[in-house]
């Protein structure tokens, strides 16, 4: 990367939408990661849900009950339900 001018690295992550400016704040940006969600949305499907709520599940069984077991366990069973909807 050249970074002598920084004025058109700075243009070409907003061009790309990796940096967008935030609402309401003069000269405030947040770095969105756009295509990176955009990934990590499509990989959601209801058999890694399942296998974590069999993850969890089995730690349970392993050690003495963790309210964060149940919080993970909830969490992928409410995935489960938003996919299906």
């Amino acid at each position: 990367y050249n970074f002598d001018n920084t004025s058109a690295l700075f243009n070409e992550l907003v061009d790309t939408e990796m940096l967008k400016k935030k609402e309401g704040k003069e000269g405030i940006y947040d770095f969105t990661f756009k295509h990176l969600k955009s990934f990590l949305k499509n990989m959601d499907n209801k058999s890694d849900h399942l296998k974590a709520i069999e993850y969890y599940s089995k730690k349970q069984e392993d050690f003495t009950i963790d309210e964060k077991f149940n919080n993970q366990i909830s969490y992928h069973k409410m995935k489960i339900n938003s996919i299906m909807d």
